[in-house]
């Protein structure tokens, strides 16, 4: 399957079970969102989950990086690691989903070269139908 509309993450090991189920995030979207219905000019957006420990030396932003070449967005957008060490699988779909709606604010929305409140808005009724978040 051509996903155009990647999930991964840079987390703590200490986090790594709780992001097996960013696949079920990653099917939702392009099982229901067609890439074409907000742009001709992208490939694909790779949102990056950034959970990593606060009291370790390596620390990570919140970014955006175009791949010119692959026509790829790729967004990165940190979690609340303590947030995420307590929260159980209901929680942490719906924190991930969160974070998810939050990087289409802080960096589609501005794009010209893509339609980010249709794809907010359909991203997030997708996600309140599925239950992912509550409004």
């Amino acid at each position: 399957m051509n996903y155009n509309f990647g999930l991964t993450s840079k987390i703590d090991t200490s986090l790594k079970g709780k992001f097996i189920k960013q696949q079920n995030i990653k099917d939702l979207l392009n099982e229901k969102l067609t890439m074409s219905n907000y742009t001709n000019d992208l490939n694909k957006i790779l949102l990056v989950y950034l959970a990593l420990n606060p009291n370790l030396p390596y620390k990570e932003e919140n970014f955006q990086r175009f791949r010119r070449k692959d026509k790829i967005v790729e967004i990165g957008i940190n979690l609340d690691y303590f947030e995420l060490l307590q929260a159980d699988e209901e929680k942490t779909l719906q924190l991930l989903a969160e974070a998810y709606l939050k990087g289409i604010e802080k960096y589609l929305l501005p794009r010209k070269d893509f339609n980010g409140n249709q794809f907010y808005n359909d991203v997030k009724q997708l996600f309140t139908e599925h239950r992912l978040i509550m409004v």
